[in-house]
């Protein structure tokens, strides 16, 4: 038995479900694990590439030689894998040719594609007799399956094609589930996503009702459109497009297709703990419930906040997440180092600071070019709501958050900004990228102006700033480079080098970064274990590395 980290949980798809046995890979580690009771860990062969369709009960382990292609099939029982059957198809193949996909062609039935990477052919290959057909198609796409009445399915350059020739209809978007009846698709429509059902006949949008704003959506079995959807009011729901009514739910859900039935939901939260359902069966996750907890939205200075609390506390960590096209609701993000600060008596206030995506259009543009002043406005209101419940503020920034956290501090009265996988120097970040990149460019130039002025101006007074920041730089950052994650200028700064990239791909590295954090922020909180926020602002002594963190190189 196999018991996982939230971090390795995060990383799970489910596959499968057979009986009351739910099946799932791991994208971080190659392999299988299915539940209950507990998560159990099951090998893949090594050395050849695994393909499952999810929901059809079945892995599929293709190897590829010069001679030909040898496919190997496991049935996905409720215990184990099962039965093994292997095919042999004698096949002459150029070099270049690669195995591309695995899906679901005529009748159902299974095929492996096989390509030349930009040739703009394709061979679809069965499985069990190891005839193939030929598909020519854009060379820029790549053949994904097949909808209804055999029409091949492609996607690829920001646009998903249904058929072929003159009976072809095609969409910009990007391809997100496949049935018989056509193909689902997901674009962005003025700064918020959107979704439609794409055939040979046509496009049709799939929007829930008003006031909620799309998030994920699947195919169910019967052809149904199944959304996640989101409320600034509300918080998180789930939604069919042959009903009306909006389920509400705690805690922040994912969808996964499976074909033959519904899809699975997995809901995870400081609250709910995190749990997988699928219809009316559910599977208990790494985190169990705690009712101890309480969750509130809050609204402060027009910004759709959540509150995590356990017992009356003085303390408070605010929260502003990565992005900034984002947002944060109750998801037990970083590990669940939310529940261990509620644990040691500090509440957590994650904020949607004004440019968080999906809560309404006019909210993520508004600071558009005018950061600084928009930050500045929200340090005022959370000042204003926490000095009313709390005694000391400290602010949590990831990535595009630890800037703007920064420029909030002051007006919030914050005792220190922790920043993880910070990048506090804007302006040269995005010239850098924009440089290398059209779309990005574009991207910079809508949200910070033609030479990134706005981010100049929240750089320079970032500089300016009085409030202590305690960086968390990752040494292996491939997003941020060290150069733009801390101003050498900043005159109040203790710089922490913590092992992985910019967001942790190990559990060992995951591991580091939520134990860097915790002791962080407990660094800030001994610093000044009695002081008004207010009071320890202006009582703070200046200088580098005032915060030992353990398990952390300073610098």
């Amino acid at each position: 038995m196999s018991v996982l980290s939230l971090f390795e949980e995060d990383h799970l798809r489910p596959v499968a479900v057979v009986e009351n046995t739910l099946w799932m890979f791991s994208r971080l580690d190659g392999r299988l694990y299915s539940r209950p009771p507990d998560y159990r860990s099951h090998a893949i062969p090594e050395g050849r590439a695994a393909y499952i369709i999810p929901g059809d009960h079945r892995l599929f382990c293709i190897t590829r030689s010069g001679g030909g292609v040898r496919v190997e099939e496991f049935v996905i029982s409720s215990s184990d894998l099962g039965s093994r059957r292997v095919f042999q198809h004698p096949m002459q193949m150029d070099s270049g040719i690669r195995v591309t996909g695995f899906i679901r062609a005529h009748a159902g039935r299974r095929s492996v594609v096989l390509s030349t990477p930009g040739a703009g052919v394709s061979l679809v290959m069965d499985v069990e007799t190891g005839i193939a057909s030929s598909i020519r198609h854009d060379p820029r796409a790549a053949l994904k399956g097949f909808a209804g009445e055999g029409s091949p399915v492609f996607a690829g350059g920001g646009r998903v094609t249904v058929g072929q020739g003159t009976a072809a209809t095609s969409s910009e978007g990007e391809l997100v589930d496949i049935i018989s009846g056509g193909v689902l698709i997901r674009r962005a429509f003025r700064g918020r996503r959107e979704f439609a059902v794409v055939d040979r006949s046509g496009s049709r949008r799939i929007a829930p009702p008003e006031g909620w704003m799309p998030i994920e959506a699947v195919f169910g079995a019967d052809g149904s459109v199944h959304m996640t959807c989101l409320s600034p009011r509300l918080g998180y729901g789930v939604w069919r497009d042959d009903g009306d009514d909006v389920s509400l739910l705690r805690g922040t859900p994912q969808l996964f297709a499976l074909a033959g039935g519904p899809p699975v939901l997995r809901i995870a939260g400081s609250r709910a703990g995190s749990r997988w359902m699928r219809g009316t069966r559910e599977w208990g996750g790494s985190a169990s419930a705690r009712s101890a907890i309480r969750v509130d939205r809050v609204w402060i200075g027009g910004m759709p906040c959540v509150r995590l609390s356990r017992r009356r506390s003085r303390a408070v960590v605010v929260s502003f997440h990565g992005g900034p096209d984002s947002h944060e609701w109750d998801d037990l993000r970083y590990g669940g180092v939310y529940r261990t600060l509620l644990n040691r008596g500090v509440d957590v206030l994650i904020v949607n600071a004004p440019g968080s995506s999906d809560l309404g259009r006019s909210f993520h543009e508004a600071p558009w070019r005018r950061w600084r002043e928009h930050a500045t406005a929200a340090g005022r209101a959370l000042r204003t709501y926490c000095d009313v419940h709390y005694r000391r503020t400290i602010a949590l920034g990831v990535s595009f958050g630890s800037w703007f956290a920064a420029l909030a501090a002051d007006e919030m009265g914050a005792e220190a900004v922790v920043a993880m996988s910070p990048v506090l120097r804007l302006a040269p970040h995005l010239r850098g990228h924009a440089g290398q990149d059209a779309e990005l460019a574009r991207w910079a130039t809508a949200r910070f102006g033609v030479d990134c002025e706005s981010a100049v101006e929240g750089d320079d007074a970032i500089i300016r700033s009085r409030t202590p920041i305690l960086a968390l730089v990752p040494r292996a950052d491939e997003v941020i480079a060290k150069v733009h994650a801390v101003p050498i200028r900043l005159r109040d700064v203790s710089v922490h080098e913590v092992p992985g990239r910019h967001y942790p791909t190990t559990t060992a590295d995951a591991e580091a970064r939520w134990s860097a954090l915790l002791a962080a922020i407990e660094e800030v909180l001994r610093a000044h274990p009695s002081a008004q926020s207010s009071a320890a602002l202006s009582a703070r002594p200046s200088g580098s590395n005032r915060y030992p963190i353990p398990g952390s190189v300073s610098r």
